[in-house]
């Protein structure tokens, strides 16, 4: 096969798993906002709630940090070294690697319980204690975290993206039933309740990708072989150097989400709730076509990696160009329509007018920062797979420095109050984007393209023609950025507004990026 064509091929392989775990996020999406939806409706913003976001975010900050990203960061790129040896040889490293995480995961945890023990003993503020307590119910759920991202991993590594992508899943359909039976309790045992169905969730969610992961296993190397072969040393070095590695950059960013929920709870006792539920709705797109794309194209760029530089730069460009007009669709997408997505999903119930004001504020800012995210994704996958750790890892280092001095600023001087979070999570996401990118091409050209141009000046033309549409349409959108004040109308009167702006929006981006021929976007309908 000549080398086009095997780009081609290769590329459309990315595309194939991108639909894939498209698929199985955009499942697990819809019912995590269920699940917020749930959440809004019975606790609102109350401070109470905050307590339990904070808990939930620091409990995280350890499964950002041993989970998730590191692993596939460290594991797909040397799984790959090794399969290329044998099949044997990979089923045996995933061996090694799963009970040296289980063994990694039960001393993280133990010494954490002790750690919250002895803070929880010198301090008597009620909500610190509070805090504490709901922390030690949900920290043991990172064993079974790591062991969720180490078989998601596996299975990615083999095209198989759906099942990892799907399984939040069940963790959101079990942390709806205890929500459910927390409503009617009180004060700190609802919150109780809803920690211990986190911890629950997380371990189903493990055991059924678990399930698929070891009917996968026993087709590449036998039982007696997987129980006995002996322990390697070797393999266990492979992983962990490249896996630390990954957890410094991992871990950087995650010390700004932890920093994020110190500052917007000084900022406004509310102020983690409003930054969570606008939060949850920027991430869609961006676990929808970025962590998409980018788990999607780490395994291929891996293996180009190992043959064929040429290969791993396009494979780089286009998927970098594809994020660029992606997310900047979306982006434009959430500011216009932000307002209208917020009130007809969570104004309900506690979930006041406020709530929703301070809420849109916030989305709207992280909404700023949407393609440098992405961007700083697919640029890290680039470093992971030519087993480059370090690079990312000072970007991350350099986007908490920045982090806190932004939100220092616009806190404590500018007092932009919760808002000033989300704008610093922006201009620190650019920052790192740009120090990646200026990293990247100082190795090799990586250049964006006319279509990147078209993409953007399609964006631009359709969010304009859809504001228009909207000021005729006298969307309460318009009315909240002239005066900052919200206007309630009936659900059936913004859900038809929303849907001809929305619709007008989709339509004449789509239309103009047909009409210039946009590779990027027209791949992705091509099989569908």
């Amino acid at each position: 096969m000549n080398k086009p064509a095997e780009l081609a091929k290769n590329y459309h392989t990315i595309l194939s798993h991108t639909r894939s775990f498209f698929s199985g996020t955009l499942i697990s999406r819809f019912s995590g906002m269920f699940r917020d939806i749930v959440l809004a409706m019975l606790f609102g913003t109350s401070a109470l709630l905050s307590n339990f976001m904070v808990a939930f975010r620091l409990s995280n900050f350890f499964r950002r940090v041993l989970a998730e990203s590191p692993l596939s960061a460290s594991f797909i790129p040397t799984l790959e070294s090794f399969r290329k040896e044998s099949e044997k040889k990979g089923a045996l490293y995933f061996r090694d690697a799963f009970i040296s995480l289980f063994v990694l995961g039960v001393i993280v945890t133990s010494a954490s319980q002790l750690g919250l023990k002895f803070f929880a003993h010198h301090f008597f503020q009620k909500e610190i204690l509070s805090i504490i307590s709901l922390i030690q119910i949900m920290f043991p759920s990172l064993i079974f975290l790591m062991l969720y991202g180490l078989c998601s991993s596996y299975l990615q590594s083999f095209g198989k993206f759906f099942i990892g992508a799907v399984a939040p899943t069940l963790f959101n359909v079990v942390w709806i039933v205890f929500a459910y039976f927390a409503k009617d309790l009180r004060d700190e045992s609802a919150m109780q309740t809803l920690s211990w169905g986190v911890l629950s969730a997380f371990c189903i969610q493990f055991f059924i990708t678990a399930l698929f992961v070891f009917q996968k296993v026993k087709i590449k190397i036998s039982k007696q072989e997987f129980i006995k072969s002996p322990y390697s040393k070797n393999s266990i070095s492979s992983f962990f150097k490249p896996y630390f590695l990954s957890m410094t950059g991992v871990g950087a960013t995650q010390l700004n989400t932890f920093l994020d929920s110190i500052f917007s709870k000084i900022a406004d006792q509310s102020g983690p709730a409003y930054l969570w539920y606008a939060i949850r709705l920027e991430q869609v797109p961006l676990s929808l076509f970025a962590i998409a794309l980018a788990s999607a194209l780490l395994p291929q760029l891996s293996r180009a990696f190992q043959s064929d530089q040429k290969e791993f730069k396009a494979l780089l460009s286009k998927s970098l160009s594809k994020n660029f007009i992606l997310m900047s669709f979306c982006s434009v997408g959430l500011i216009l329509f932000g307002f209208s997505v917020i009130r007809l999903i969570f104004y309900r119930g506690e979930f006041d007018q406020s709530s929703l004001q301070m809420t849109l504020r916030c989305l709207w800012a992280y909404s700023l920062g949407l393609v440098f995210q992405g961007g700083v994704i697919i640029l890290s996958q680039a470093f992971y797979a030519s087993k480059d750790f370090k690079t990312p890892a000072r970007s991350a280092a350099l986007a908490v420095v920045l982090n806190v001095i932004c939100n220092a600023l616009l806190i404590f001087y500018f007092e932009f109050g919760s808002v000033s979070i989300a704008l610093a999570t922006s201009l620190a996401s650019l920052v790192q984007f740009i120090y990646l990118k200026v990293k990247i091409s100082r190795q090799m050209a990586i250049f964006y393209g006319k279509n990147a141009v078209y993409g953007f000046v399609s964006v631009i033309v359709a969010g304009i023609l859809a504001f228009f549409s909207m000021i005729v349409l006298n969307d309460p959108t318009v009315k909240f950025i002239k005066s900052g004040t919200v206007q309630i109308l009936s659900f059936s009167n913004v859900v038809m507004r929303t849907i001809f702006s929305a619709g007008l929006f989709a339509a004449v981006f789509l239309a103009l990026a047909w009409m210039f021929r946009i590779e990027e976007i027209k791949a992705i309908f091509k099989r569908i």
